[in-house]
């Protein structure tokens, strides 16, 4: 398992932890690109006991890790990818769609009834972007109301304002919104809840449906070709100019629903959201949840009017059960070392089969790939 898919199956927490936020300005940019920040000072060098094989431009992600509580070797620092090599797959700042709606947000939804709440199709980060949220952001108002009317110790994550998903559900399509809600919303006003929208390269999203497809089914075999074939997009047979799409259903919003095939099920999931919906909501990047958790962070909750601490006192998720701050055992570190480290690996044509290859580039939307600046798998 990787360890993007094993950050993804984060649980959430009872255990609540009042943020002490510091107030900032959706529009600042002071600190809204930390690891940048970490990059322009040249004194990182000397961030560790062996810094004697110490890469340079392996000084902003060494500082990353030290600032999540985590302390690396010398072999630890030599699988790491630079940060050159970082910013050549997901760029240099977080990409995130929708920014442009959050002044409507909060010019429409008074402050004491805002709510963040996740959405994502399956494998996309849904559980990530949460714990982010409930352990780092806040409503300072709502925030200020639970302390002034309960003792700290029965204020729940909620009460900030940190909801764990939308409540039409975090997996239903959004043109669900208004027909389905999910259990224990039914008192929730659904338009107060701003839309933490989560999205994955779609090749590495199938790859990981692959392997936990959830409520998804679509053929992984054909008659003839021994073992399974996946994401199986299309038929083996199928030629350039004759793709025989595989067909999948995927069971949503209590109901099931036929996709042309997994490629499909990405693009018109996603294509919900931005091409037809006008209410606010944010698409974020999973690459940005597991790279760039304090700016990407701070941009998620100051969209709503929240606040998050100053990079030394936030609490960075380090795998699916630890979080915060410690040094953690050496399977914490070997987790937290492979989020980074396959992000310096080129696999070409993501491992698809050559026609799986050719049929994801005509079938994915080219729009929302652009859009979100995933780059498609060398072919050769």
């Amino acid at each position: 398992m990787r360890l993007d898919d094993h950050i993804l199956g984060m649980s959430d927490s009872n255990n609540i932890n009042v943020p002490q936020p510091q107030q900032s300005n959706i529009k600042s940019n002071n600190d809204n690109n930390h690891l940048s920040w970490i990059a322009s000072h040249s004194h990182v060098s000397q961030i560790t006991n062996n810094s004697a094989i110490l890469d340079g431009d392996k000084g902003p992600i060494i500082e990353y890790f030290k600032l999540a509580g985590v302390e690396l070797d010398d072999e630890s620092i030599k699988l790491l990818p630079t940060w050159s090599q970082i910013q050549l797959i997901i760029g240099d700042e977080p990409v995130i769609y929708g920014l442009d709606k959050c002044e409507e947000y909060r010019n429409n939804i008074p402050p004491l009834r805002r709510m963040l709440g996740a959405a994502g199709m399956f494998n996309s980060g849904t559980n990530l972007a949460t714990r982010l949220m409930k352990d780092n952001c806040a409503i300072p108002e709502r925030q200020n109301e639970a302390i002034r009317l309960y003792d700290q110790s029965k204020i729940t994550k909620e009460m900030l304002g940190i909801r764990w998903q939308v409540p039409w559900g975090k997996h239903t399509p959004v043109n669900f919104k208004y027909i389905h809600t999910a259990p224990k919303n039914e008192n929730i006003t659904k338009d107060d809840v701003l839309p933490i929208v989560t999205i994955r390269n779609p090749y590495d999203w199938m790859r990981s449906m692959c392997k936990i497809p959830y409520t998804a089914r679509w053929a992984h075999q054909e008659g003839g070709i021994h073992g399974e074939i996946c994401p199986h997009l299309v038929m083996t047979k199928s030629t350039s100019n004759n793709k025989i799409k595989v067909n999948l259903r995927a069971k949503l919003a209590e109901r099931w629903i036929n996709y042309d095939s997994l490629a499909h099920l990405w693009n018109e999931w996603y294509g919900n959201y931005w091409r037809e919906s006008q209410f606010p909501f944010l698409i974020v990047r999973l690459e940005d949840l597991i790279l760039r958790q304090y700016e990407t962070t701070k941009i998620m909750c100051n969209c709503a009017g929240g606040a998050v601490p100053k990079p030394k006192s936030f609490k960075f998720a380090i795998d699916s059960a630890k979080f915060g701050p410690g040094h953690g055992n050496q399977e914490e570190r070997t987790n937290l070392l492979k989020a980074w480290t396959r992000y310096s690996k080129i696999e070409v044509k993501s491992d698809f089969s050559d026609i799986d290859y050719e049929a994801s580039k005509e079938f994915l939307d080219a729009n929302l790939m652009k859009m979100m600046q995933y780059k498609y798998p060398l072919s050769e």
